[in-house]
């Protein structure tokens, strides 16, 4: 149970965590707006730097991969971050060749995407990064889809652009996975910010659906429950 919060501690901030008596217990994440609002990342009680910290997991994580483990010489693509595994809450990474997929969980990692990125090209030696926004009614959704965070989806594209990312994905989860057609209105205001290759999901049903995403200039689409239902065919598109 968490008890007194500093007024300081802004969601998404790296705090140190005291325990009953006052003493140093950890470092964690913060969100008071989440289910897990404290999540515990290091049980450190030296003085940690929010950035350095994060630094060395991603190094670390690299240097496990290609260097104890030497995975580069037997493929091109793995998981590059595994989330807490890899003292990363809220981030997983895969490599394929050049690019990197990115997904995103927590607000935390959100914040903190545009400076991992560039990192995270230099130690798994990619160039480009596909990250995937999930979001409903405008708001980005983590956690599962079980929370929306108050970031909204089209200020998220605008800061990860920022960062170097030309390819997202974005889908509608009040629709995923339903069969209801894709909703329109907000691919559409996406398209309207997003100036790189967008791919859109969300409840896919059948080719009128890719004409839609066609019309709107959306260059791809992600589908599933469609093709095994079989409301949408190989051939289709």
């Amino acid at each position: 149970m968490v008890g007194e919060v500093s007024r300081d501690a802004m969601p998404g901030s790296f705090v140190l965590v005291l325990g009953k008596e006052g003493t140093p217990f950890g470092w964690g994440l913060w969100n008071p707006k989440s289910r897990m609002p404290l999540r515990i990342v290091s049980h450190s009680l030296e003085e940690i730097d929010d950035e350095t910290f994060f630094e060395n997991a991603i190094r670390r994580a690299a240097q496990l991969r290609r260097g104890a483990l030497k995975l580069d010489a037997g493929t091109d693509s793995y998981r590059a971050i595994h989330g807490d595994a890899d003292f990363m809450p809220g981030i997983v990474a895969d490599k394929f060749a050049d690019v990197l997929s990115v997904e995103i969980t927590n607000l935390a990692a959100w914040q903190r995407l545009p400076k991992w990125l560039p990192l995270l090209h230099e130690c798994f030696d990619t160039k480009r990064v596909v990250v995937s926004v999930d979001a409903k009614d405008g708001l980005v959704a983590v956690k599962g889809w079980l929370e929306t965070s108050a970031v909204q989806a089209v200020d998220l594209a605008a800061k990860v652009w920022d960062a170097g990312v030309r390819t997202l994905i974005y889908t509608d989860i009040t629709r995923d996975g339903t069969l209801e057609g894709l909703d329109a209105p907000p691919i559409t205001v996406m398209r309207g910010v997003w100036r790189g290759e967008l791919i859109a999901g969300g409840g896919v049903r059948d080719a009128d659906d890719l004409k839609l995403l066609e019309t709107l200039g959306v260059e791809g689409a992600i589908v599933g429950r469609s093709l095994y239902e079989g409301t949408l065919r190989y051939g289709d598109w």
